[in-house]
């Protein structure tokens, strides 16, 4: 069964450490899926199946047509899970406007994030969704 718990972050509270993830927190061997909503190119939104084997980006292909990605976009332009991990402690560190976090009791990672760093500033949100997560 999964359940979700969503933890809606105002900038008050954005210095809460116990909210930040630990890098410590990202396996070193796992495969997801990733889509992510931005004011990005479309290319950049997925889904996408990554790969990640000692750290870092092996595999990744777009899941609808099957077709290879070249790692170079894993990290800004498609984030795995180090980098949402980050962002997600980027937005608390800079006390973002808003962060929603649905977290995955199974997997214990989050499986949907919503960031909006700065309420004055347009074009700024980005969510991402992950599921198919699974340790190698």
């Amino acid at each position: 069964m999964k359940n979700n718990y969503l933890m809606l972050i105002l900038s008050m509270t954005a210095g809460c450490s116990w909210l930040a993830p630990s890098p410590a927190q990202v396996p070193e061997h796992y495969t997801m899926r990733v889509t992510q909503e931005c004011f990005c190119h479309q290319q950049f939104t997925g889904p996408f199946d990554i790969e990640v084997r000692n750290g870092a980006p092996y595999r990744a292909v777009h899941s609808n047509s099957g077709k290879a990605i070249p790692l170079s976009w894993i990290g800004d332009e498609v984030p795995d899970l180090a980098v949402i991990m980050r962002r997600i402690q980027q937005a608390q560190t800079q006390a973002a406007h808003r962060l929603e976090i649905n977290w995955s009791d199974e997997a214990g990672i989050p499986s949907d994030v919503y960031i909006d760093v700065s309420e004055m500033v347009a074009d700024d949100e980005v969510t991402y969704q992950i599921d198919n997560f699974k340790r190698l």
